[in-house]
């Protein structure tokens, strides 16, 4: 048995993914049934670029498929007409921890900075403190990153090692 890391339902199917044995497959369960899943009901994340899969959300009736150095949506409503659509060949997210939805939007963390997602477009939200994405202690983030949504406040909080970091020691503020 293998487990998934990453286990989203949108309209009625299952996405899993994450698996140690397919870095790069994504499975999917028929619609009303997340139960079952067919061992051919499965498609590859640009397979062979020595990038695995960091994650996946729901968001927006899509969903979201993360590698390190790119992201992808699946669109289409049952097994028959899923399609993926590569996004973003620059920007990935380090962590599913990073992800969040905010205000209607997704945003998440990639190894550059911030990006944030409103269903139609992307763009990086981060550049005025792109400095301390660059200090990042990306090995470390990978594993230990994490975001919060301070509703009270209307932030969002990211957890980050900076300068050889073994545990987040700052907090990014947006």
């Amino acid at each position: 048995t293998y487990t998934p890391k990453y286990i989203e339902v949108n309209q009625n199917s299952m996405f899993l993914s994450g698996f140690s044995v397919s870095p790069s497959g994504v499975w999917f369960s028929d619609l009303g049934t997340p139960e079952y899943i067919d061992a051919e009901s499965n498609f590859e994340v640009r397979t062979n670029d020595g990038d695995k899969i960091y994650g996946q959300k729901a968001f927006n009736n899509e969903v979201l498929i993360f590698k390190q150095n790119s992201f992808h949506k699946v669109i289409g409503d049952s097994p028959e007409n899923y399609q993926l659509v590569e996004l973003s060949g620059e920007y990935g997210c380090i962590s599913n921890q990073t992800a969040i939805e905010y205000n209607e939007k997704l945003v998440w963390l990639d190894q550059k900075g911030i990006v944030e997602y409103n269903g139609a477009s992307w763009s990086v939200i981060s550049t005025p403190v792109e400095d301390i994405f660059r200090r990042m202690n990306l090995d470390v983030a990978k594993e230990k990153a994490c975001a919060v949504h301070h509703l009270y406040r209307n932030q969002i909080w990211w957890g980050i090692p900076i300068d050889g970091a073994t545990q987040n020691n700052i907090t990014v503020v947006f």
